[in-house]
């Protein structure tokens, strides 16, 4: 773990002395937790000095920038963090309450993105590759999309029991399975054009399945 550098002007403040004189390897907000050791990571350090914007949520996480990842590890991973970093743990340490907040905070916004599947291929997109997705205009571009998408919404509104909601659910959630298992598959291809081309097609899914959830918990 790496050890965070003392702020400037702190050095002089002997309530915070302590922070920067723990055991060298070990944790230097909280020394006597093994955590770090275990996950292989310091997010104290960011309690102390923000996380810097190009931080990525891969390596915040200890995981290599790809599209399929172990959810479990990541999710393992997180709450070990958050139970680190949990702002009333520095309750008798209020110079430290905002950052530990500022910290958590980071921490579940990382994780969230991570593990949605839209938005782990968005943030791999423009922060590994530079490729922002999303052109609105790629319904008005796919004529056979924009039928699909008139012809379901249609069958939506015309429904009239829940097992027909249901039914069309249960379709429109195994397109969207088979989407996301695409998208994995040409991110190991390379081919970062058609994973953009999928991403937008597949938020007209999403949309879908948002408008079921409605009319099926009326």
């Amino acid at each position: 773990p790496q050890n965070p550098k003392t702020p400037l002007g702190w050095s002089k403040n002997k309530n915070m002395k302590r922070l920067f004189s723990a055991t060298k390897g070990l944790c230097q907000i909280c020394p006597k937790s093994n955590a770090h050791q275990i996950i292989g990571a310091n997010p104290c350090q960011y309690i102390i000095t923000p996380a810097p914007r190009e931080l990525s949520y891969f390596t915040y996480f200890c995981l290599r920038p790809i599209y399929r990842i172990d959810k479990l590890l990541l999710t393992d991973t997180y709450k070990q963090y958050q139970k680190v970093l949990h702002p009333d743990k520095f309750a008798r340490e209020s110079l430290l309450v905002e950052g530990a907040t500022t910290a958590s905070a980071y921490t579940s916004n990382a994780y969230k993105t991570l593990m949605n599947d839209i938005d782990r291929a968005q943030y791999l997109l423009k922060t590994e590759y530079g490729v922002d997705s999303f052109d609105e205009s790629v319904r008005e571009q796919n004529p056979e999309l924009a039928n699909w998408v008139f012809e379901t919404r249609m069958e939506i509104e015309e429904a009239d029991s829940l097992d027909e909601l249901m039914a069309i659910q249960m379709s429109v959630q195994t397109q969207y399975d088979d989407k996301i298992e695409k998208i994995a598959s040409i991110f190991e291809s390379g081919e970062l054009l058609k994973v953009k081309e999928e991403l937008e097609s597949t938020q007209y899914l999403i949309r879908m399945l948002a408008q079921l959830d409605i009319k099926i918990d009326k």
